[in-house]
């Protein structure tokens, strides 16, 4: 029994080592791509639009220079996050988290559901206007977040051509 934990702890140690050893080479930069191979930086996707005090979502200069696929993917996500939510938070979960974070730190984000889902919802209407907007495919907005056919992806609907 000695002989097989022995054996364990050398193989342990060992290949600690040698992934410690891979680690230093990546962590020190000889495995970087040569700088012709490196992709320019993503978009910051930090910078989002504000709330109007008619509850309405006014999109950053970011979110309205965005295209239509763009737009179309934030909106397939943005829909099935809302679909999925959690329900609102009781009243004592929501004073623990507020005095937990008191004392130790944090974030105050899902301790009002409601008021985020809100702001989800006004986010929707304005992507979706603004695909419009563009004259792109939009959304039944109602009939996407209620769902259906086993939470399929959601599928803007193509606006029918005028005569």
């Amino acid at each position: 029994m000695f002989a097989v934990a022995a054996l364990t702890a050398a193989t342990l140690t060992a290949a600690l080592s040698v992934g410690g050893c891979a680690v230093t080479t990546l962590s020190s930069g000889g495995a970087e791509p040569p700088a012709s191979k490196l992709k320019r930086p993503l978009p910051s996707t930090n910078e989002t639009g504000a709330m109007a005090d008619d509850g309405r979502y006014q999109l950053s200069a970011e979110e309205q220079a965005l295209n239509c696929r763009k737009l179309t993917g934030r909106m397939q996500v943005r829909l099935m996050q809302v679909r999925d939510a959690a329900p609102e938070v009781s009243g004592g979960a929501r004073a623990m988290q507020g005095a937990a974070n008191s004392v130790f730190g944090g974030t105050t984000r899902g301790l009002d559901g409601t008021a985020e889902r809100r702001r989800d919802l006004a986010l929707l209407d304005a992507y979706n206007r603004r695909l419009a907007e563009k004259g792109c495919p939009t959304y039944d907005l109602a009939k996407e977040l209620r769902g259906g056919a086993g939470n399929a992806l959601p599928r803007p609907v193509v606006p029918e051509k005028k005569r």
